[in-house]
């Protein structure tokens, strides 16, 4: 605040410099004021016919006028240059003139203001005649730098005045005005770090009012984060726990197992219940990353090889439950999105669909592009249907839960996959829906990307 009023008072003095100079320069240019005191003079000497007396008050008029110009005091703490003063006759005899014209004439024009040039040097000449006399006075120009010094020295005064009397109320209201921000900064530090209720709002402070709000938005959205990070780590644990007691049982039996048949058995079981662990632990930290902002810049692919590439990798197990696939997708369809959220996302559905689907069944993808009014791309639609057993009507609003599995599923799952894709599309800024299955059975997932 202190350096704004500053330049503001810098560009102030400026402007005012620049007017008052214009000014000024204006008035010099006109030399109103030496035409002026020429014609006040030549009227007190029109009633003196004597050239004796005329000369005699010329040559008091001389020492009083040069005498004032030498003094500060009547000129703002300056010293003028001196003044010429140069008398003569209607007829043109010199009757008076200065002694600093030595002998040298001052040219004019009568009631006119002109420039003439002594010793190298720029002189305003004023002169004014009557009937019996012709007055002329002269002196040096003024050069712009001194005017701009004079302007300058006036003005400074006055602003540095000024500037005191400004700046108080200013840091006063300042002052003032921070106290409800010194408020709330003891507040935030007095407080303890795992406190994140919200700060109480202070109606008083309109400004203050929506630093608060912003703040509690921070923090609501930071309980929500941590609490769904808690909410998933111990559910993260309760799910281990199962196939960490069977890995645990069944290395006590493979340990003291009387015959390889037995040996077989555990070794089996115990395989299982690794392969269950690593998968539940590989889905928990996608999920985690799926939390945060994506690193990498997101980038124009061809979105329908990248679907093509996808299940050409999943098409192994579903062909081994003899599933008819089929993809509906243009040729080539660029969009841009980050590549790894969009594995993620058909990644998953295609590993639900081999997962829960009907053996010997059916799975349709279709990937296409909406366009909209102004003719332009505006959202991407990826749909995966099957015509399996579907999703109850009364589990459907829980499905994109965390560890929520179909109730009566006999299939070996954490509960992670569509939970996984619904913070992909998230993460993408899309959405995810559920959509009708194939035939009237089984169920689809509708996922919309925007442009």
């Amino acid at each position: 605040m202190l350096a704004s009023v500053v330049l503001a008072f810098l560009l102030v003095g400026v402007v005012l410099t620049a007017y008052n100079f214009e000014r000024f320069t204006q008035t010099v240019s006109e030399h109103a004021g030496l035409q002026q005191l020429a014609r006040v003079m030549l009227r007190g000497l029109a009633v003196i016919g004597d050239a004796h007396e005329a000369r005699a008050v010329a040559a008091s008029a001389d020492i009083m006028l040069n005498a004032s110009r030498r003094d500060p005091a009547s000129n703002q703490g300056r010293v003028l240059a001196p003044l010429w003063l140069e008398l003569r006759s209607s007829a043109g005899e010199l009757v008076y003139a200065s002694q600093g014209l030595a002998g040298r004439e001052l040219v004019g024009t009568p009631d006119s203001l002109q420039e003439q040039q002594i010793d190298g040097r720029t002189y305003w000449i004023a002169r004014s005649d009557d009937a019996r006399w012709s007055l002329r006075l002269g002196t040096q120009a003024l050069a712009t730098r001194t005017a701009l010094r004079w302007v300058v020295e006036d003005l400074l005064p006055n602003l540095l005045i000024a500037f005191p009397v400004a700046l108080l109320p200013i840091w006063l209201a300042v002052r003032r005005g921070l106290q409800p921000l010194s408020r709330l900064s003891g507040q935030l530090q007095r407080r303890d770090a795992d406190d994140l209720s919200p700060l109480p709002m202070d109606e008083r402070y309109r400004e203050i009012r929506t630093v608060r709000s912003a703040f509690n938005g921070v923090l609501d959205r930071l309980r929500e984060r941590i609490g769904r990070e808690r909410a998933m780590l111990q559910d993260a644990a309760h799910e281990l726990r199962t196939p960490m007691a069977v890995i645990a049982a069944q290395a006590h039996v493979l340990v003291q197992a009387p015959d390889d048949a037995q040996r077989r058995t555990a070794q089996a079981q115990l395989q299982q219940a690794i392969e269950r662990a690593s998968h539940l632990s590989q889905q928990v930290l996608a999920l985690a990353a799926l939390d945060k902002p994506p690193q990498a810049e997101a980038q124009r692919l061809d979105v329908a090889e990248l679907t093509r590439r996808i299940l050409a990798r999943h098409s192994p197990g579903l062909m081994a439950r003899r599933m008819d696939i089929s993809l509906q997708a243009p040729e080539r369809l660029d969009w841009v999105l980050h590549a790894s959220a969009f594995e993620s996302i058909l990644g998953n559905l295609l590993d639900n669909a081999e997962r829960y689907g009907r053996e010997g069944g059916q799975l349709a993808l279709t990937l296409q592009c909406q366009v909209g009014q102004a003719g332009r791309p505006d959202e991407l639609q990826l749909c995966v249907a099957d015509d399996g057993p579907g999703i109850p009507e009364a589990e459907r609003a829980h499905i994109f839960e965390r560890f929520v599995r179909g109730r009566g599923q006999q299939v070996r799952g954490a509960g992670l996959g569509l939970a996984i894709v619904r913070q992909a599309a998230h993460t993408l800024g899309g959405r995810v829906a559920l959509a009708p299955g194939l035939d009237g059975r089984g169920v689809g997932f509708l996922v919309t990307l925007p442009a």
